[in-house]
């Protein structure tokens, strides 16, 4: 099947997995599909720990009968099944990489090995300008810009205003590098004087961190609670009815993450940490505020800052929701099919 397309990564149907790599993953399958009149076949990647024979007879498979394959591996899963592609090989097929998270080029940095594999992809696209300059630095002029995206039709009202008590979102997996602990510590800390502000935490929480995170929850009074996660279709919905989501990550890993995408459709302004790629995505002052990594000195003034100044929140969530569209599918993937030397199906030529 000479124009089939290929599509290899994490799809987590295995557990229903739901996070920001998942989510990544199953829209750009169901977007390819939509906007390419040609056959999509896909391997999730989320069973190769407990079928790692199945799943490689299953890449194999699908690599052999396709003509363009995108990949899309976590770092575990990059460093078994990128030698694996370049292997199989042979008849020089486009192989298109698009990278989830900011780990891949530090990881590169160190390892020439993997470097020269990735010299062998058509290309590899990241979340980051940064990330792609560091690309480059090394010598992978293959690399391109393909921001973190969503599909969305939700609208959300931008002159809504800040309510009492203020209401705070930390939306995200649940784990301390997350910075769950720093933002129950900051509203804690205002609420001691006198200055009332809900927190809601939102998001899985991650397996080895979970009884350690149940005993803190455990702890909070009326004013901190945990909610569970939501399902992709009522996200935007729920987002929309907080003033603010905070956003204290020091994440190794951290790439451009989805959750932000997600708080711009819902008209909601980011407080988010001087960290890794943060400050590109999240605009000081335009989409949010900006913070110190792990200083809650910094988030309490940051927060106290946006209680004495609702108009500034008008204005924020007005940019949010202007922001929002440069990550809708219709900016982001005509760039990536166009580069795989595919056109789009007529209802979506004009976009």
């Amino acid at each position: 099947m000479e124009n089939q397309i290929f599509i290899c990564g994490n799809f987590g149907y295995r557990s229903n997995q739901l996070d920001g790599q998942t989510i990544k993953t199953r829209v750009l399958k169901e977007e390819i599909g939509n906007r390419i009149n040609t056959d999509i076949v896909y391997t999730d990647t989320s069973f190769i720990k407990k079928n790692p024979f199945s799943v490689l007879r299953n890449v194999y498979i699908n690599f052999k009968r396709s003509s363009h394959i995108i990949i899309m591996p976590d770092s575990n899963a990059f460093k078994v099944l990128l030698p694996f592609y370049i292997l199989l090989n042979k008849k020089r097929k486009d192989i298109r990489y698009v990278v989830i998270g900011g780990w891949l080029p530090g990881f590169l940095e160190k390892s020439k090995f993997y470097r020269f594999l990735c010299t062998k992809i058509n290309g590899i696209y990241v979340e980051a300008n940064e990330m792609k300059e560091r690309m480059q630095k090394i010598g992978l002029e293959n690399t391109k810009i393909l921001p973190n995206f969503r599909e969305f039709k939700y609208k959300a009202k931008a002159e809504k205003q800040i309510g009492s008590p203020m209401k705070l979102v930390y939306f995200s997996r649940v784990l301390k590098e997350k910075g769950v602990e720093l933002a129950i510590q900051a509203v804690n800390e205002i609420n001691r004087n006198k200055v009332h502000v809900k927190l809601d935490i939102i998001g899985p929480i991650n397996e080895e961190y979970k009884l350690y995170f149940q005993k803190i929850i455990g702890e909070q009074g009326e004013d901190i609670k945990y909610k569970g996660f939501l399902e992709p279709n009522e996200i935007h919905e729920v987002l929309s009815k907080y003033d603010a989501m905070i956003f204290p990550t020091y994440f190794e890993s951290e790439g451009f993450p989805g959750a932000v995408i997600d708080a711009y459709i819902a008209g909601l302004p980011v407080l988010a940490s001087d960290w890794k790629y943060n400050k590109e995505f999240v605009i000081d002052q335009y989409t949010g505020i900006i913070f110190k990594v792990k200083d809650v000195e910094d988030i309490i003034l940051k927060i106290k800052y946006l209680l004495a100044n609702p108009e500034i929140v008008l204005s924020l969530r007005e940019n949010c929701i202007n922001q929002a569209f440069k990550y809708h599918v219709n900016s982001v993937f005509p760039e990536l099919i166009r580069d795989m030397g595919l056109e789009s199906n007529s209802k979506y030529q004009s976009k």
